[in-house]
């Protein structure tokens, strides 16, 4: 059992209210709508706890704000199979107790990876060993858990020599674009390229069979990331040694839907700077470009950098890259998440405080001209004691993001933990604890993975030893940092539209008034008093609140003049008034 400290959502919520017209919450009793995701950190959901191994998930949000899991499975204790896994937004199973299979070949299938197809189902690729060496093969999900291609899966590539960490995209059209690290021309060595493929809705491969280059350049091509160019092809980087072994840069390409390479033969060098460049990820900037961030040790030490790149192939930002933070430590393990408006925000793993604090989760928000928008060094996300690993990243819907890590913090074993970063670069939940405990179960819990689940938090995964054995477990977050049921000022999170919905008492007499109101996403959100003039009389922007149905009391400060005045509800460019009358 590990202590840690309530999430601190109503104290940060009350500090950020400057002005004397204030908003608090009425808590009210809430409904268990969400009572199958547990508050307590150390049950959280199985998704699958069979005999034996289960590994390497990958997760997706449903659109419902439920997650697939896929996940390599060794529960027949012969070869590894691919199962997956639909939770409800109640975080209930919806595919069986411990998910479905979704590949009957023989032979080993491992690391899976997932996208969705547009129409609430999913497509999942792996590496597939039923002719030895592993080859590129997929399958497409039912939102009912439905194989809807050849029930041994469809293959991507089957060309000699082995064939892996492959990674996919949606295609727009229902289908995905895949690209994989090749050793067709060198299986004996690490020597590679890189291929991609498209396949169509209808599980049928639209592209040169086994593949198309992206880059058959000297040396060897490995690990690449992919992001969509918004015309319904891709652009592709990845780690690349052509200019030798010892060190690696970072290049693109750019491939159109039709399979046409868009930019220059084997590729654009985003960085070609002394030393090696490894671990590249990328982001599309929202503008038919992309955001890649990578490790990179031309000063001797890692660091964490970062380039756009138009889509004409045109680098935007500095040659070689900008360096996403001035720290004086080792920058490891970056992950990249689009920001919204052409920017990106950029986690890692950062020795700064080393050997005092070991490892730490760092963030930052770069803007669409590459510059640093959370202080020169990024923000703290975790500097808790022990070590802190692979930092996952996913948006929070209102332009800053959600990040979950491993974490030593107790020296025994790992846990998960989580925290919010807005947009601003507030980092919210769990200040003295820097954050908030997702799993803290009996042995190791390690290598989280997380999704957005449409209301402002995220459901997070990962491997889980507290059986003995390797098994994949959840959890969901909410955005004002709780787990499990909502406990306050929020009814229901589901089904809900953007509404006022009452305001009492109306007439009112005093300075209170108590407003319901729901919104269908989280994202900054004021709520005002008016008179009939327009002129602003109390109120404050909200930038905290998940999406739900909330009650708020609404304290007008001094007492205004008898007469009509509006309250007013805004989010974005919604907005909905509702009259009240205000007595002597």
């Amino acid at each position: 059992m590990h202590c840690h400290q309530a999430p601190t959502y109503l104290a940060a919520l009350g500090r950020r209210m400057a002005l004397p017209a204030l908003v608090a919450f009425v808590v009210t009793a809430p409904s268990p709508v969400l009572a199958a995701w547990p508050a307590d950190p150390t049950v959280n959901v199985p998704v699958c706890a069979m005999v034996q191994d289960q590994q390497f998930p990958a997760v997706l949000r449903d659109g419902a704000g439920g997650v697939f899991v896929v996940w390599q499975d060794y529960r027949d204790s012969s070869e590894y199979k691919i199962y997956a896994q639909r939770l409800s937004a109640n975080g209930v199973p919806q595919w069986g107790t411990n998910g479905i299979p979704i590949c009957s070949s023989s032979g080993d299938q491992l690391v899976p990876h997932i996208a969705t197809d547009g129409a609430g189902g999913a497509i999942v690729t792996w590496n597939d060993a039923r002719a030895v060496l592993t080859d590129i093969y997929a399958q497409r999900l039912s939102p009912g858990g439905d194989l809807l291609w050849a029930a041994a899966g469809v293959p991507l590539c089957q060309a000699s020599g082995p064939q892996h960490d492959e990674t996919l995209i949606p295609d727009g059209a229902g289908g995905a674009i895949v690209v994989w690290w090749d050793r067709r021309d060198d299986a004996a060595s690490v020597i590679g390229d890189i291929y991609a493929q498209r396949v169509s809705a209808s599980g049928v491969v639209q592209w040169t069979s086994d593949g198309v280059p992206i880059c058959v350049a000297a040396g060897s091509q490995q690990y690449p990331a992919i992001a969509a160019d918004a015309t319904g092809g891709a652009i592709i980087t990845w780690v690349d040694a052509r200019n030798g072994g010892t060190n690696r840069d970072i290049y693109a390409q750019r491939i159109a839907s039709d399979s046409g390479g868009l930019w220059a033969t084997n590729g654009v060098a985003l960085c070609s700077a002394a030393n090696d460049q490894t671990t590249a990820t990328i982001a599309s900037d929202g503008a038919g470009g992309a955001i890649v961030s990578w490790e990179d040790t031309r000063t001797g030490i890692d660091e964490t950098y970062a380039q756009r790149i138009s889509p004409a192939g045109i680098v935007q930002w500095a040659a070689n890259g900008v360096a996403v933070s001035n720290g004086a430590g080792a920058e490891l393990l970056p992950t990249i998440l689009a920001d919204g408006t052409g920017g990106a925000i950029v986690t890692w793993v950062d020795t700064r405080q080393y050997p005092s604090s070991q490892m730490d989760i760092y963030a930052q928000r770069l803007s669409s001209a590459g510059l640093p928008q959370w202080g020169a060094g990024g923000v703290v996300v975790c500097d808790f004691t022990g070590d802190q690993f692979y930092p996952a990243l996913t948006s929070d819907g209102a332009g800053g993001a959600i990040v979950a890590w491993e974490d030593h913090r107790d020296g025994v074993g790992s846990d998960i933990y989580a925290r919010r970063v807005t947009a601003a670069g507030a980092v919210l939940w769990g200040s003295a604890t820097r954050g908030v405990a997702i799993s803290t179960a009996t042995d190791l819990q390690f290598f989280p993975v997380i999704a957005r689940d449409d209301s402002g938090g995220a459901i997070i995964s990962w491997q889980d030893n507290r059986e003995g054995t390797t098994d994949i477990y959840a959890q969901r977050i909410r955005s004002n940092g709780q787990l499990g049921s909502p406990t306050v000022g929020v009814s229901n999170e589901a089904d809900v539209s953007f509404s006022l919905e009452a305001v009492h008492p109306n007439p009112a007499r005093g300075t209170r008034l108590s407003v319901r109101f729901s919104l269908p996403r989280p994202g900054s959100t004021s709520l005002e008093l008016l008179d009939v003039a327009g002129r602003r009389v109390a109120g404050r922007e909200l930038d905290v609140l998940g999406a739900g149905r909330h009650t708020l009391e609404l304290n007008v400060g001094t007492p205004v003049a008898p007469g009509l005045y509006l309250v007013r509800l805004r989010q974005g460019t919604n907005e909905r008034l509702m009259r009240v009358a205000m007595l002597k």
